[in-house]
């Protein structure tokens, strides 16, 4: 944190990111280049405001705030992205205003996984299984993050949709004791997941709230073990059931959900691996939710932004 001052001490500042979504689930794809300029360069004033106080739309004046400072403004010199699809890096992209940056990453970021996001919605049944070295949240497939599978039975990327995604840290607090959610507009998490295998994922990263509400396989009685010394998923492993190997888990994920359709968070770059019947129902699928993307969602997305296509 220390570091942080030499930032402001120089003479110039470049701001160097990447438009990778990763998180819809939370920020929802608004100020998606001027949110880590605050985050990275004013992390004490801002970590908690997004994660803990006024949630990560409320919060953006925070970010602009600082950016938008004239101290600030007399030494920004110019921003550089690297232009992240969910198939790769697709570029380079460099403003010296940010704010015509972030108009254009967002049109990219709404546009591109957009489409993937709202494929991964068409999905009425599947096995998801998790091997990625990642927290369970951030396993991913296709570019699309576990935690936003999870909530792919709602549109992420409407603003429309409120109050909450079926997963995030706030709607985590929306629920009771009992498991059950404290008010009637949340929705659940996405029903067309019938089971997760944990064949590996890290710990680091509170995930009791998936294997409570997703049947869970765990593989390896050692991984569920090391949940179980993980202060923050100690919780995690009681909502499970364990497998002795990934074959054994597969076959009881088989017959207890009645599907052979698999996606497979493993973090392939520029693509995904799922099952034979998976990938039929995807292909089919796609041409049709590619067309309303662009011709319905993108320019509703991008309205609710203030941007115009």
């Amino acid at each position: 944190m220390y570091g942080i001052k030499k930032v402001y001490d120089a003479d110039w500042i470049v701001h160097a990111h990447n438009s990778d979504v990763r998180e819809v689930h939370f920020h929802r794809q608004v100020d998606r280049a001027v949110k880590p300029f605050g985050m990275s360069y004013a992390r004490i004033e801002t970590r908690s405001t997004y994660h803990q106080n006024l949630g990560p739309r409320a919060a953006n004046f925070t970010a602009r705030a600082i950016f938008d400072s004239p101290f600030v403004q007399k030494k920004f010199a110019f921003a550089c992205f690297l232009t992240a699809l969910p198939n790769g890096i697709s570029g380079v992209d460099a403003d010296n205003n940010l704010y015509d940056l972030n108009e254009r990453i967002t049109k990219i970021g709404c546009r591109y996984y957009g489409k993937m996001m709202t494929l991964f919605g068409q999905i009425d049944e599947c096995i998801a299984a998790l091997d990625f070295p990642a927290p369970v949240v951030y396993v991913f497939s296709g570019g699309v993050i576990y935690a936003n599978f999870v909530g792919a039975n709602t549109d992420l990327y409407d603003l429309d949709n409120v109050p909450l995604p079926s997963y995030t840290w706030y709607t985590e607090s929306f629920y009771g004791k009992d498991g059950k959610p404290l008010i009637e507009d949340i929705p659940p998490l996405n029903p067309a997941i019938k089971m997760c295998i944990h064949n590996y994922a890290w710990t680091g990263y509170p995930c009791a709230f998936f294997s409570e509400h997703i049947p869970t396989v765990i593989v390896g009685r050692e991984q569920a073990e090391l949940f179980n010394r993980d202060p923050q998923n100690i919780n995690y492993a009681k909502h499970a059931v364990i497998a002795e190997d990934t074959e054994d888990a597969m076959n009881f994920a088989y017959r207890a959900t009645g599907t052979k359709k698999v996606v497979i968070f493993d973090g392939a770059p520029g693509g995904l691996n799922v099952s034979e019947e998976m990938a039929e129902f995807l292909l089919k699928k796609a041409p049709e939710v590619s067309e309303r993307v662009e011709e319905e969602l993108l320019p509703k997305w991008l309205r609710q932004r203030g941007i115009t296509i």
